[in-house]
């Protein structure tokens, strides 16, 4: 699982319909949120199924409906990830004047390969 999966898999649902334009020759959707402030990854969504908090430690916490329920086969870290219906991605983030989320870091520099475990810094 991607660090970008779990925002991906949160966003609210789309209209049915959504007004196009064919400008620049492809068809471009506009939606009724705007795109993200450079810097930003998005805003609170207003359907309140779909949750973001951030932890004391800036660690962004998600709870939706259809969040994964855990890790096949390896409930040690889905003990690690999920507590209290909440998913713990890893991502540090703090919330912007202007209601948005900034991505400031991560709790863990590391990315885990099928080689081993990297350290980024």
């Amino acid at each position: 699982m991607s660090d970008w999966t779990a925002f991906a898999s949160l966003s609210p649902p789309l209209p049915r319909r959504p007004r196009t334009s064919s400008r620049y020759g492809g068809s471009v959707a506009h939606f009724d949120q705007t795109f993200p402030r450079p810097g930003n990854i998005g805003r609170k969504f207003s359907d309140p199924r779909f949750q973001v908090e951030v932890a004391h430690d800036g660690e962004t916490l998600v709870r939706a409906p259809l969040l994964f329920r855990e890790y096949w086969r390896n409930p040690k870290e889905t003990d690690a990830v999920l507590r209290d219906g909440w998913f713990r991605t890893g991502d540090l983030i703090e919330r912007t004047a202007h209601g948005e989320i900034r991505l400031i870091g991560r709790k863990k520099d590391v990315i885990i390969t099928s080689g081993g475990k990297t350290t980024t810094q």
